[in-house]
């Protein structure tokens, strides 16, 4: 199984990023799973991600930032590379800020789960810290 996980990543300092990492690498654990890829937040100062994380584990690892905070275009960015890795599911580890301070980029980020399911994606959304104003 090829799964797609949007997810900030270490070394990204987004919030869930280390809970990223453990879910990660958990799946990578899963015989059934062949290869995961991480659709990550771009590092500041266009910085790259590291090629390797230690644990032979990890060889079925590839992450792909492919979107911004705060950015207004996450959600196409978004759905373009998950039809570039076109992975067997695509699996959201989010929160209501993931994707933005401002209530328009969240909001448009947190419509991306949507879309990937009505690109015909099967979907999941594990989504933490449900506010009390919601």
């Amino acid at each position: 199984m090829r799964i797609a996980i949007v997810t900030p990543f270490p070394p990204s300092l987004g919030t869930l990023n280390e809970y990223a990492f453990h879910f990660v690498s958990a799946l990578l654990e899963k015989s059934e799973v062949s290869e995961v890829f991480v659709l990550s937040d771009e590092l500041p100062d266009k910085a790259d991600y590291p090629d390797e994380y230690g644990d032979g584990k990890f060889r079925k690892l590839t992450v792909v930032p492919c979107w911004r905070f705060d950015a207004l275009n996450n959600a196409t960015r978004i759905l373009q590379t998950v039809r570039s890795v076109d992975p067997d599911v695509v699996l959201f580890n989010i929160q209501f800020a993931s994707f933005g301070r401002g209530k328009i980029p969240a909001t448009l980020g947190l419509a991306t789960p949507k879309l990937t399911k009505m690109a015909g994606y099967p979907t999941a959304v594990l989504l933490h810290n449900i506010m009390e104003t919601v």
